[in-house]
Parts: structure tokens; C-alpha cells; sequence
């Protein structure tokens, strides 16, 4: 029987994101009890943070292997000022690596989802390539990396990984030999790299399995509500930091406060409104700049 794993990356900006999440999971019944979890970090989850998720983990019966990852991940990754990511995202790349040598399977999840139905046979999923990932309904990045003909072009937020294959085949020198000669093609950080380092090599999953935002875009609300198992809510807006009108913020808030016992006050996040003359002047402002070069 392959021995699998749930591998989450997290630092202290998506402790209580992942904590939402993994009650999803839960509730859902997601994640078999005999998968390992691991938890990839580096000095970014500190110890505080590292005892209150285990003492989380513990209300489920569960417990997860924290793994420090810091001697591992470079310094000079393809991080830009002012992106919203952190080095964390990048941990997936050295999974079979970090992961025990009897892991033979990964399920790599990203931490800013919801769970809203069971992902429970992802973990026996057949991989015949050298990952299984959703497909990203994205054009503009296919034809991005791949030119006018386009290609294809996977989210990685959700990765089935066959660790022996990447530690065989030494898949973690394409990802270096990618971040270390192409820096100019890399956009979307690691998953930009995973999708050139793994061109024609991956394996679809279901598109219901990561409901991401171009998704959204793509596929009609009623359809994506009554098939989708994860919502993801990538890019930058996120229902725990911003105002994120997605239909599914409402999921977000009911499973926070199922972990959280209280509602989540999302009001307090949006900054104080300027006074009232302030707002005129600046409404007429606006109006005389449309007026001065007739836009109306």
C-alpha cells in the first residue's frame, strides 16, 4: 500500500487562514487517517505559533510532522519587491526532499482554501506523469510561456506528487536549472516554474478539486457551486485581510467562526472613511478631470 502525505507550507501570516481551512477538511472528511501531515515551514512559523497549531490539531485527533525547511530553500528566489507572496511558497519544490524516504505520495495543499466537499480520493489517485494538478482556465498564461500557439498551464495550489518518480528522475535540478536560467519567464513564482520544468508532463485532476479565480471566470456560479470540493481564493484579495467579494466568502466566514466561536469582523479590516468635505472635494476633482478630457 503507498504511503501518502498531506503537506501543507505555512508561515505566521496564514495561521489562522490554514487553521479555517483545515476544519473544512475535516468536516468534509478529506483527509484519510492513515495520510501522514506535514508542515513545512522556516523561521516564518515561530515556535509560539508552531504549539498553537498542534494544540489545534489535537482538537481533531490529529497530529502533524513541523518540518524546517530553512537549510533547504535558497535565498535568491524569484520573489519581487512588493509581491504578496512569501518565500513559503516555494517549499513544494523540495517535497521529496523533505519528506521522509517511505513517503511515497504527496498531496500538497495550498493554504488559502476551503474545503466544501471531500478530496479524500486525492489521495489515491494514480499519477502517471510526473504531477496531477488542475488545469488553470488560463489562456493568457499558456500563451505567456508557451507562445500564440499556446499550451497548457496547471494551478499549483493543489499537486498529487509522486515522490519516488521526482527523487528518480531528480526533478528538483529542473526546478533549480529553470529558477537559475529563465528568471525572465517567471511571473507566478513557483508555479511558473513547475509548469516549464513539467511542460506535457502532468497529469489532469478534476477542475472541481481547485476552484480558483479565473475558474470563477470560466465556468457559470450554479454549476461551480453544486460540483466544486475546493474553493480557492487566490490572488491577492482574501476574505481574512480585505473585503474579497466572492460568492464563497460566505463559506469562509461560517467556517471560521465554527473554529473560532465568534463572527469574523471584516468591517474592521477596511480603513476608516475620510471625512465628508474631504470625500466632495475629491468627487469634484474627479468630476473636473472627466469634464477636462471628455470622459463621461
Amino acid at each position: 500500500m503507498t504511503r501518502s502525505a498531506c503537506v501543507f507550507c505555512i508561515d505566521d501570516a496564514y495561521l489562522m487562514p490554514f487553521q479555517v481551512f483545515f476544519h473544512s477538511l475535516e468536516n468534509t472528511n478529506s483527509i484519510p487517517t492513515t495520510a501522514s501531515l506535514f508542515i513545512l515551514h522556516t523561521a516564518a512559523l515561530s515556535s509560539t505559533s508552531i504549539g498553537r497549531l498542534e494544540a489545534f490539531l489535537g482538537r481533531y485527533g490529529r497530529s502533524a510532522s513541523f518540518v524546517d525547511a530553512t537549510s533547504l530553500i535558497p535565498v535568491d528566489l524569484p520573489i519581487r519587491p512588493g509581491d504578496h507572496v512569501s518565500p513559503a511558497t516555494f517549499y513544494r519544490l523540495w517535497i521529496a526532499e523533505i519528506l521522509p524516504a517511505e513517503i511515497e505520495q504527496a498531496v500538497y495543499l495550498d493554504a488559502d482554501m476551503l474545503a466544501l466537499r471531500s478530496i479524500a480520493p486525492l489521495f489515491n489517485e494514480p499519477v502517471q506523469g510526473l504531477v496531477a494538478a488542475a488545469d488553470h482556465c488560463s489562456p493568457t498564461n499558456e500563451i505567456r510561456l508557451w507562445g500564440e500557439r499556446g499550451g497548457t498551464y496547471f494551478q499549483a495550489g493543489v499537486l498529487v506528487i509522486p515522490l519516488q518518480i521526482w527523487r528518480e528522475q531528480e526533478i528538483l535540478q529542473r526546478f533549480l536549472e529553470v529558477m537559475a536560467n529563465q528568471q525572465e519567464r517567471i511571473q507566478w513564482w513557483d508555479q511558473d516554474v513547475l509548469n516549464i520544468a513539467l511542460r506535457d508532463h502532468w497529469q489532469r485532476l478534476s477542475i472541481w478539486c481547485n476552484v480558483c479565480e479565473a475558474v470563477h471566470q470560466a465556468l457559470p456560479l450554479p454549476l461551480i457551486e453544486t460540483q466544486a470540493a475546493l474553493i480557492h481564493y487566490s490572488g491577492s484579495s482574501k476574505p481574512w485581510n480585505a473585503y474579497n467579494p466572492s460568492p464563497f466568502t460566505a463559506n469562509w466566514d461560517q467556517a471560521y467562526e465554527a473554529v473560532f466561536r465568534h463572527p469574523f469582523n471584516r468591517e474592521a479590516l477596511r480603513p476608516p472613511r475620510p471625512p465628508l468635505p474631504t470625500r466632495l472635494k475629491a468627487a469634484v476633482r474627479s468630476r473636473i478631470a472627466r469634464l477636462v478630457h471628455g470622459r463621461q
